[in-house]
């Protein structure tokens, strides 16, 4: 509750509203469900409403969470058919190895025609996210994405 009423209030100074849409992963697999919340984002978008989309943790079952926030931005742009996604992180990137590793290098730029950064990417959780979701799914529809860091 406190969440949401903190996005309320910071985006209520600069006049734009905001609506929470609380999801699982499951109501990305099921085709109704599914539907209904390209709906409502989008009637939301229409009227000049910002989505501010969060993982209900309430009713999720451990095994079918999101692996980050990450992975459900990805859904959720894909779902609505997004121009670009944009990503604010902690970290600075994909690189060739662990990070602490000095051999490890940064990859300046990932795209389509990379489809070999994959066997860099790891499901291994850091002190903040539960892991890490593979962009596959996004670059095979050539969806932009921006990291910031």
């Amino acid at each position: 509750m406190r969440l949401i009423n903190q996005y309320q209030n910071l985006f209520e100074k600069h006049g734009q509203e905001v609506a929470q849409i609380l999801v699982t992963k499951e109501d990305f697999r099921d085709r109704k469900h599914f539907l209904n919340m390209k709906n409502c984002i989008q009637a939301l978008l229409s009227q000049g409403i910002l989505p501010i989309i969060n993982e209900n943790d309430t009713v999720t079952i451990t095994e079918l969470m999101f692996t980050d926030n990450d992975e459900l931005a990805s859904l959720t742009a894909a779902m609505i058919n997004a121009d670009s996604l944009l990503l604010l992180t902690n970290v600075d990137g994909i690189f060739t190895g662990n990070p602490a590793d000095p051999s490890s290098t940064l990859i300046e730029k990932v795209s389509s025609s990379l489809p070999e950064v994959s066997k860099y990417i790891s499901a291994t959780k850091s002190s903040f996210g539960r892991g890490v979701c593979s962009p596959n799914m996004l670059w095979q529809k050539n969806l932009p994405i921006w990291e910031f860091r």
